[in-house]
């Protein structure tokens, strides 16, 4: 804990130079540092560790330098390529500094709202059931949390676009461009959900052994509370262009208090699946409420012709591919290898032959290639075939 402290002002640094690079339309500075410098410096130093035949404790120091390096270049490089030009100003005098304070405090409220309902429910099972207990639910909950890592992915790159649009007062390019957004990261989220769904047993006996099997419920629960957040998408995001900060701070305020107390009613009579179940109805709750205010505001949703079609092509090819499976097959690491290979080339031929795509999603796509200078000319190409 004392090692691992130290890497924090380093981390809350790094966080604070991304944030900067962002407001000003720059994701490269996310890539670079955050993205590709520190796994690989982290990356080289447990290759270290191992080689020379190092203590855990090596492991944490390692954890620790290589976000205290990746900082210590940061600074260097914001030094050069700092995006403004400072002047020895008062920000107290800056008009525009009271509406940026009252816009960002309910964000800092979300926040922790946020960090509140991700610990709720391991606090919980901790104070009314045994650590055993705890750390089968801790098998299934970083689990579920790598369906969000597509909707995070998506919002960082959606949230300076929408912000831009919603500045020039573009509310037809911002619903077509949250629904193009929200299409995607429900494509992208997917494949994750077809296998933490249908397989928990074997994806759990896999990584963690027969002993965590007991887990399987609370991940499919789990995994359904955030396949519906990704199926609405970048709400969330497109709200807070908006500047609507109050409306996500109360929203959020009542999916954290529906979370304490569904704990408290459920884990007590069914564990893991009450906390699982907990979690999965605040979050549903949290992304209802989100929803329904967005378009209630700005009458904008994601539910289009060309968003439905992979909604419904998916429960179809999840669920023949299940039967299949169970009833033809022994699930293993392979079998489930083939089946989830499987899924993505018929989903994939599906998607294009059913012509899911729209001339939005060049333009998406081309918005992307800008701000992240990555060359997407043959993905572009291939897509203008299938609209």
């Amino acid at each position: 804990m004392k090692i691992f402290s130290i890497a924090i002002p380093f981390t809350v640094l790094i966080n604070v130079f991304i944030a900067i690079f962002r407001g000003f339309d720059r994701i490269d500075a996310q890539v670079y540092f955050n993205n590709i410098l520190r796994p690989v410096l982290y990356l080289i130093f447990l290759i270290a560790v191992v080689l020379f035949g190092l203590s855990f404790l090596e492991v944490v120091y390692a954890y620790v330098l290589s976000i205290a390096i990746t900082c210590v270049v940061f600074v260097i490089y914001l030094m050069k390529k700092y995006p403004l030009s400072i002047r020895s100003s008062s920000s107290v005098t800056n008009p525009m500094t009271k509406e940026l304070l009252f816009f960002s405090i309910p964000l800092l409220a979300v926040s922790m709202l946020m960090m509140v309902m991700s610990w709720t429910d391991t606090l919980m099972l901790g104070y009314f059931k045994t650590p055993d207990v705890v750390g089968l639910y801790n098998a299934a909950l970083p689990l579920a949390n790598l369906l969000p890592m597509v909707l995070t992915s998506l919002g960082f790159l959606y949230t300076p676009i929408v912000s831009s649009l919603y500045g020039k007062n573009q509310m037809e390019e911002l619903g077509r461009s949250y629904a193009i957004s929200t299409k995607w990261c429900f494509i992208g989220t997917l494949p994750i959900f077809f296998v933490l769904f249908l397989f928990p047993d074997v994806v759990l006996n896999l990584l963690f052994g027969s002993r965590y099997i007991g887990a399987a419920i609370a991940l499919q629960i789990l995994a359904l509370g955030f396949i519906f957040n990704s199926y609405f998408g970048t709400n969330y995001h497109t709200l807070i262009a908006m500047g609507k900060t109050k409306i996500i701070m109360q929203t959020f305020l009542i999916s954290g208090v529906t979370n304490i107390i569904l704990n408290i009613a459920l884990i007590p009579l069914l564990g893991i699946v009450g906390a699982a179940i907990a979690s999965a109805s605040a979050l549903a709750i949290a992304t209802t409420v989100l929803s329904v205010k967005l378009y209630q505001i700005s009458g904008i949703h994601p539910l289009t012709r060309n968003y439905l079609k992979p909604a419904i092509i998916s429960i179809i090819v999840i669920f023949l591919i299940y039967i299949i499976a169970k009833n033809l097959l022994m699930v293993t690491f392979w079998t489930l290898l083939v089946l989830f290979i499987s899924f993505l080339l018929i989903y994939a031929l599906l998607l294009l032959l059913t012509k899911s795509f729209d001339n939005e999603d060049i333009m998406i796509l081309l918005e992307i290639e800008k701000r992240s200078g990555i060359d997407l000319t043959l993905i572009k190409k291939f897509l203008k075939k299938f609209i």
